[in-house]
């Protein structure tokens, strides 16, 4: 990590200061496939496994985080694909940037224990790593993890002391039927696919 930490002050002398090549540090700042897959193997199977390398595999943490927040969005509004009532048997999926600009319009009426716009730009941030397996500085990833905890685990308890893992993103029912309302589509005549994805209600706490 402290040869890592080099490289910050590195990339820092060159972006900042204009001096290049100062502390003479470098780190290859994309995965390979091989990589990306040894680090599925270590999810698997642990780092100490005999069935993988005791290389650690940091990076790919961002891929799993990524996949946490679009769950948990997802999950609190039940939402996940359209059905067409024409042809039933084919799934319209939900695109994360629609159920984010529907979210946003009701932004003010939904109480986000992690602010919204943080949540979208560590989702977008994610892209990089998924779609081209860039490397951003290994421990944005352990930084992140703990920034977006309260969204996966509010401890605000309730008058009894009580309180609900999925109370970091809370509502009104009106509000979170608007949110759903606004992600149909009119040209298709579709409706939300609740049969597909149910809109439990555990998955976020009535009235604040």
């Amino acid at each position: 990590m402290m040869g890592l930490a080099i490289v910050l002050l590195e990339d820092a002398a060159r972006e900042v200061a204009q001096v290049p090549g100062y502390f003479a540090a470098f780190r290859r700042q994309h995965e390979s496939p091989f990589e990306v897959f040894k680090g599925a193997e270590q999810i698997i199977y642990g780092t100490y496994s005999g069935m993988t390398h005791m290389d650690r595999a940091p990076y790919t943490a961002v891929a799993v985080l990524r996949t946490a927040v679009e769950l948990r969005l997802r999950g609190a509004f039940g939402v996940s694909v359209l059905i067409d009532p024409t042809r039933p048997e084919d799934f319209v999926p939900i695109d994360m940037s629609s159920l984010f600009e529907s979210i946003r319009k009701r932004q003010s009426d939904i109480d986000f224990s992690v602010d919204l716009h943080d949540v979208w730009k560590i989702y977008r941030w994610s892209n990089f790593y998924l779609h081209a397996g860039h490397r951003d500085y290994p421990w944005v990833a352990g930084f992140l993890l703990q920034y977006l905890r309260p969204l996966f685990s509010d401890h605000r308890t309730g008058p009894n002391g009580e309180w609900n893992i999925d109370g970091g993103i809370r509502m009104k029912r009106e509000t979170w039927r608007a949110v759903r309302a606004t992600l149909q589509s009119p040209s298709l005549n579709s409706t939300l696919a609740a049969c597909h994805r149910p809109a439990y209600w555990s998955h976020l706490v009535i009235g604040i």
